[in-house]
């Protein structure tokens, strides 16, 4: 009886069993059955196919999440993926619900292989289900560590709160709930060892309606985890996602086929997350075996971009080559696992080591503020043994990334860009604000962030698109005090270069200005100047990189009050004139021109500041020219170059530009243009008197073509001719008489000019010749006539022709061509220059244009002195130049038709028809000399009452002059004459060190040198000055010397003194020097004269008279004088 009794028992309890497992079916058994189903038929891989662009993968994940991404991207796919969520409306429509686009419907096909959907760009898109639900890899590490079968859920069982599952125990730590979605968050445990990973496990809550919501619980952390290698209370997050509207409150929850448990009465419990497992625990440089020959040794965590990465060392002891694997997951504060990707496999050669790395892409963009846990599993891929070592990480394991906290992809391209980890290192700190803190302090501050021997800088507050990197001396020098300030943030990376004069260095160019470093020296170019050099294609252009420091200089110009900076560099200089006539012009000095211009001093020297670009001369050997305050530096044969002082005198010259034709008179180069004229009629053809007090020009304000004159300056306006037309005034040489062309008849009905004369004042007109006649010029002793003849009235021709100033002897002149026009004598009277109107310019083998030709009218030898240009030509005074019109502007050039230059251009209006005087004639006192040298100094004596007016105290220049006044040349430095009488003297220029040599250079003269010691200048030679030399010359303790290389080299000093304190000398780091002291001599006034004394002797320098603000003395080898500087 007991034992049928106990059979029947256990046939009942199967039965029951047997029930259970599904031969009496309740509700929810039948639902699990269809989500079961359905999830096996959607979950897995889905590739695009039919499709010419990268095929797309949608993935169906078991928790009802979706991601869509590119074939391409699948290693990124957490990283690039679009995510989402699904449920299925039927057993075979599915609905995706993805950020962005929205809700898309895909039908599945009843083969489940296929699935149709429409794009929300309405193209209708096919995919096909891979096989296994994954992409066929040639390498599958840990295959063996995932169990091939999971177990069926035989058990649930609900205990104080508590769902034990198997192995596991299930806790639900806190819920969730959103408008249409409830999240249950559960913390799971490994009770036991285990070697099967457990099926989902059903979850369906209930409402006090009666409405049933259901959902899975994977317990699973990831797809293929290996369960089995956890160790025993472990305790990981998991979280199910329901479908249930927030405002249906829980009444029961049931898991699996459990009894439903009332939700109030659910204990909610706290997850204790343990870290501590004793021998499964891992710590930096601690090596794990993993079969027989392989070591696994965690290094740590290095940064990588976006996110950080494990980098590991495996070792192989074994004599053959070993294959090993790693493989990490990571366990987050709220106890969320989460794979960091594909294994690395490592192949390691026989007795050797290799160090691999592991993205961990789940931290990107994590916030770790606490430990989190490292879960690292090492494989011998031949014995198929794997170990699971745990790793407690903090905060401080993980170091800063690029960018960090700031824009990341702004300063990983940066990154990237200059060579990454390999070139600039990993970052030492998380990015900062430049002037410190965690906030900007102007506007002026910028984000950066520090690498070994580098940094990455992004201008944040203007949200520049690129951060760029600075290192070296450019960042020395960049991160100077206010030196960030006024360069502002950089523009670009820096770039290494070499220049065209074989310098190779590297620069950065920023907002406002650029940094150089080259041959050891590091500079600044900013401002104005960098916007030039900019222009000219930074260092890749004719001018290389710097050599010195934007430094300030005064323009050594006559009648110039200018300041400005200037900078030198490799192939030239930048100039800008910061005060001035010219102030704001930039203008950049390089080739043969900067060599000349260098060689005299540059800004300081007589030429002064730049006020033009280089172009190109006119003439028949054109050459690259420069216009300068005192002067220009050209070429006449194209080869060499050098100074030209600009030429004297005053011009008067025709100009359109207040909207009708004005007479302007300027000084020769172009300064000082002043409208004389102001009339609303037209005024033309102006004409210097020989002394230069007055001007003749024709005029039409009284309705006819008038002759009038007035003064130099416009005043004492006198009408000299009153007829019908008057026109092309010129002078006699006496300036008693005028030369012009006035109706002299008529003919077939028309007027008929012919050439006149008459008297300074209008009297006396005289007909010297009857017939067509035009442009009249007299030659300069008086006696000759040239002038030009139409061939018939109604003829646009002319022929050249020449007469006696009494009208006899009147001849043609063969220049062999037609239409000559504008005559003016040579002052010698041996040539005399003319132009071609554009109809004949062609008639001599020119090109199509106007063109100036110059005829010995004697031999009637004709040389031609432009092509295709120049028209209106007349001499200077000096007959060395020739001053023209071209296309509305002024030029001159000389007699050989080179440098040919621009006066003044066409801004304002068109100017033409030239005239040049040597100015306003003084009456002067000739003094003789022993050597009959004559020069005209006024005899101004100084006495007691003139004495304070002269006010001799000031600076000079000395210079060596001729008769004429012409500077023959000059010596360096300044003689400042002080009110007690005394001298004192200065200089200044360049240095320059050769070897154990220091030479100071004024222009390109020598002045001082001295061997270079290490606290001291010997054998210090100043030339003219034997009071300066000395033995040594001693340098302040405020100075400073450095020593470079085995010899010493002045870097840059303050101060040097000699040992008898009778001058100083300053050294700048521009490689520029001062150089001033007390001279021996004195000055005084004697005899109505200046005296040089020295001691109680006079010197050379005697009875000085005054020219002007100028000292000038008679010496036994010529004149000197002395030019006022200030």
């Amino acid at each position: 009886m007991k034992t049928t009794r106990k059979i029947m028992i256990v046939l009942g309890a199967m039965i029951v069993l047997f029930g259970l497992m599904g031969c009496g079916k309740n509700e929810n058994e039948e639902k699990k059955e269809v989500r079961e189903k359905e999830a096996k038929s959607i979950v897995g891989k889905w590739q695009q196919v039919e499709t010419e662009k990268e095929p797309q993968i949608i993935e169906f994940l078991k928790d009802e999440r979706v991601l869509i991404y590119d074939l391409k991207d699948i290693d990124k796919k957490e990283e690039k993926g679009l995510p989402g969520d699904y449920r299925f409306l039927d057993e075979k429509r599915v609905r995706m619900n993805l950020a962005l686009f929205g809700p898309i419907d895909a039908e599945i096909s009843p083969s489940g292989n296929e699935m149709i959907l429409t794009s929300p760009f309405g193209k209708v898109e096919k995919y096909q289900k891979l096989d296994g639900g994954d992409i066929p890899t040639k390498d599958t590490p840990f295959e063996k560590v995932v169990p091939e079968k999971k177990t069926a859920i035989l058990k649930v069982v609900f205990s104080r709160g508590v769902f034990q599952v198997g192995d596991f125990s299930v806790a639900l730590g806190s819920v969730e709930r959103e408008p249409s979605r409830t999240n249950l968050n559960f913390a799971i445990t490994k009770v036991r060892k285990t070697g099967a990973e457990i099926e989902p496990l059903a979850i369906t809550l209930a409402d006090d309606h009666q409405n049933n919501y259901y959902c899975q619980l994977d317990i699973t952390p990831y797809d293929d985890f290996p369960f089995h290698l956890l160790p025993i209370d472990f305790t990981y997050a998991k979280t199910a996602s329901i479908t249930m509207p927030k405002v249906a409150p829980i009444e029961t929850i049931q898991i699996e086929n459990t009894e439903k448990i009332a939700f109030k009465k659910l204990k909610l419990v706290k997850p204790l997350f343990k870290a501590d497992f004793r021998e499964t625990i891992s710590q930096i440089g601690k090596s794990t075996q993993v079969g027989k020959f392989l070591f696994f040794t965690i290094n740590g965590i290095v940064p990588d971009l976006y996110t950080w990465a494990l980098e590991l060392t495996i070792e192989n002891k074994e004599y053959n080559e070993l294959k090993g694997a790693v493989q990490s997951a990571v366990q987050f504060k709220d106890g969320r696992i989460s794979p960091i990707g594909k294994p690395v496999i490592q192949e390691i050669n026989g007795l050797s080591k290799e160090k691999v790395r592991l993205s961990l892409e789940p931290l990107r963009g994590q916030e770790v503020s606490q430990p989190v846990t490292m879960l690292v599993f090492y494989q011998d891929c031949s014995s198929g043994q794997t170990v699971l070592k745990l790793w407690p990480i903090s905060e401080k394991n993980l170091p800063p990334r690029v960018g960090q906290g700031a824009n990341e992809k702004i300063f990983i391209e940066a990154y990237q860009r200059n060579g990454g980890r390999q070139a600039l290192g990993d970052p030492k700190g998380l990015p900062h604000w430049l002037a410190g803190g965690d906030k900007s302090k102007d506007e002026f501050d910028a984000l950066v962030q520090e690498f070994p021997m580098s940094v990455i800088i992004w201008d944040k507050q203007k949200r520049a698109s690129s951060a760029y990197v600075l290192h070296g001396a450019v960042l020395k020098k960049y991160q100077e005090p206010e030196i960030y300030r006024n360069l502002g943030p950089p523009t670009d990376d820096l770039k290494s270069w070499e220049s065209s004069f074989g310098t190779k260095g590297v620069y950065g160019t920023f907002e406002n200005g650029m940094i150089t470093s080259r041959a050891g020296q590091t500079l600044i170019v900013m401002g104005k100047i960098y916007k030039k050099l900019k222009e000219e294609n930074f260092i890749k252009g004719p001018l290389g990189f710097p050599v010195s420091d934007e430094i300030e200089v005064t323009s050594g110009a006559q009648g110039f009050d200018t300041t400005g900076r200037a900078q030198r560099f490799e192939g030239g200089f930048i100039c800008l004139i910061t005060e001035g006539e010219k102030a704001g012009q930039v203008s950049k000095i390089s080739g043969a021109i900067a060599n000349a211009y260098s060689a005299l001093g540059v800004e300081t020297s007589w030429l002064g500041f730049p006020i033009s670009e280089p172009y190109q001369s006119l003439g028949l050997k054109p050459a690259d020219q420069m216009e300068f305050e005192g002067g220009y530096i050209g070429s006449r044969d194209g080869e060499k170059w050098k100074a030209f002082p600009h030429e004297k005198g005053l011009m008067a010259f025709v100009s359109n530009r207040d909207r009708n034709q004005e007479i302007y008179v300027m000084e020769a180069n172009g300064r000082n243009q002043i409208n004389l004229t102001n009339n609303p009629a037209d005024d033309s053809s102006p004409a210097w008197s020989p002394d230069g007090n007055r001007i003749v020009f024709e005029s039409k304000r009284s309705g006819n073509w008038s002759i009038y004159v007035m003064d130099a300056d416009g005043s004492n306006l006198r009408k000299l001719t009153d007829d019908k037309m008057s026109v092309s005034p010129a002078w006699f040489p006496d300036g008693l008489k005028i030369a012009f062309c006035s109706v002299a008849g008529t003919y077939d009905n028309r007027p008929v000019l012919g050439i006149f004369t008459m008297n300074e004042d209008g009297t006396n007109r005289t007909l010297l010749w009857k017939g067509f006649g035009i442009d009249p010029a007299v030659s300069p002793d008086g006696g000759k006539i040239a002038f030009g003849e139409l061939n018939s009235l109604h003829g646009k021709t002319t022929q050249m022709w020449m007469m006696n100033s009494d009208g006899t002897g009147g001849r043609r002149v063969n220049i062999g061509l037609y239409s000559p026009a504008g005559f003016s004598w040579s002052p010698s009277g041996e040539a005399v220059v003319f132009y071609l109107p554009n109809l004949w310019a062609d008639n001599v083998g020119l090109a199509e244009g106007e063109a100036i030709g110059a005829i010995d009218p004697r031999r009637e030898i004709t040389v031609w002195l432009t092509n295709k240009f120049g028209k209106d030509p007349c001499f200077s005074p000096d007959g060395k130049w020739i001053a023209f019109s071209y296309k509305g502007g002024i030029y001159i050039m000389d007699i050989n038709g080179s440098l040919g230059r621009k006066i003044i251009g066409n801004t304002e209006g068109q100017n033409w028809g030239p005239s040049w005087t040597a100015g306003k004639q003084e009456k002067k006192t000739q003094v003789v000399s022993k050597e009959t040298t004559e020069i005209t100094i006024p005899s101004t004596e100084i006495s007691e009452a003139n004495i304070a007016e002269v006010n001799i105290p000031g600076k000079y220049i000395l210079e060596e002059i001729d008769s004429q006044g012409k500077i023959l040349g000059r010596e360096p430095g300044l003689m400042n004459f002080q009110e007690d009488g005394t001298i004192i003297g200065s200089y200044s220029g360049r240095w320059v060190v050769q070897g154990e040599q220091i030479n100071l250079f004024e222009g390109s003269k020598k002045v001082g040198s001295g061997k270079l010691l290490a606290r001291a200048i010997v054998n210090w030679q100043v030339d003219d000055v034997l009071a300066w030399q000395t033995e040594k010359i001693l340098k302040k303790e405020e100075a400073e010397m450095l020593r470079k290389g085995p010899e010493w080299i002045v870097v840059w000093s303050d101060y040097f003194s000699p040992e008898n304190q009778s001058f100083g000398l300053k050294l700048q780091k521009d490689a520029t020097f001062s150089m001033s002291g007390l001279l021996e001599e004195k000055w005084k006034i004697e005899n109505g004269a200046v005296q040089i004394y020295k001691g109680e002797k006079k010197t050379d320098f005697t009875d000085g008279r005054l020219e002007g603000s100028n000292i000038v003395f008679k010496l036994k080898d010529g004149l000197v004088r002395l030019t006022r500087q200030n």
